[in-house]
Order: C-alpha cells, then structure tokens, then sequence
C-alpha cells in the first residue's frame, strides 16, 4: 500500500488517476471521527449510495491496525462492489488501497485528521481513482466533484451527530 500523506503523494503514486482532495472542520475529537469512518458496516445508513460495508478482517496493533474490508454502492443505478486494505492510526488518519473491484482498476486515497485549538477534528480526504474500461469523461468528473464531497460531507454529518450523543 502507497502510503498517502499529501495530495502530491497521491499523484506521483498514481500519475494516471483522477484524485480529489476536500476538507472540513467537524465539531467531535479526532477519535470520534476515526471511529466513523472506520465503521464500514453503518455506511449503508449515512453515506449516500452506499449499499453495503462489511469488515472482513481487523487486525489491531499498537499504533496501527489493519482493516479488510468490502463494500457495495450504487453508481449510475449499478452495484459496484470492491475489497479495500485500510490502514490506519486511531484518532489520526486512515489510508486505504483497492484489493479488488469491478468496476475500478485503482481507489487509493487516505483520511488525515487534525486536532483543532478547539479540540475539534480538520479532516481532509485525499482520493484517487482510476474506473475499468472507458466510462464518459462526465462519469468520472461527477463522482469527484459531486458524490465525494457528498460523502464528506456525510461523514461530518455522523460524526457530529454521534459526538452529541
């Protein structure tokens, strides 16, 4: 796994890849953000056009733990399914890698979070993507520029909701 510190990182290890980068500022600790977005089986629930996440195998270490995971969404009115590796550091980032889709030939990107003086979390999303076969230029434009800053955006939305709870 390319490890994914910078969105510069992100596209020397995939020159060939569309990548997207968003932040946002979320009212919760850096550990409850980490906890939502490595809680793949509640996606279905918060994240638009997701249909399913499972994990499939957690292996915790000291301070990294491994995750296997695979997930299901809809785009374009198809199910896409795909297997990630994720690794990630609690309360500070999460970087993952595509094992197997079929419908991308790469999904890499990372989860970097920051702690703010407020002790609120600044999270930014670094994705790139690369989709199997030729798909319209559209496609692709609107999966970075509409669905993952809905995603972002959903993924603020939990988190502040579970940290109120």
């Amino acid at each position: 796994m390319h490890a994914v510190t910078t969105l510069e990182t992100l596209r020397q290890s995939y020159p060939n890849a569309q990548v997207a980068t968003f932040t946002v500022d979320v009212a919760c600790a850096p550990q409850t953000f980490y906890e939502v977005i490595t809680d793949y089986s509640a996606y279905p629930q918060f994240v638009p056009s997701q249909r399913a996440g499972r994990i499939l195998r957690r292996d915790h270490g000291s301070p990294t733990e491994r995750l296997e995971v695979a997930m299901e969404l809809s785009l374009v009115g198809k199910a896409v399914r795909y297997e990630l590796v994720a690794e990630g550091v609690a309360g500070h980032s999460l970087t993952w890698s595509l094992v197997s889709g079929d419908f991308m030939r790469e999904n890499a990107g990372a989860w970097l979070l920051d702690e703010l003086p407020n002790g609120h979390t600044r999270a930014t999303f670094y994705m790139a993507v690369i989709l199997k076969g030729w798909l319209p230029g559209g496609l692709v434009n609107s999966l970075l520029t509409k669905t993952c800053p809905a995603t972002v955006q959903a993924f603020k939305a939990e988190a502040e909701r579970r940290a109120t709870v």
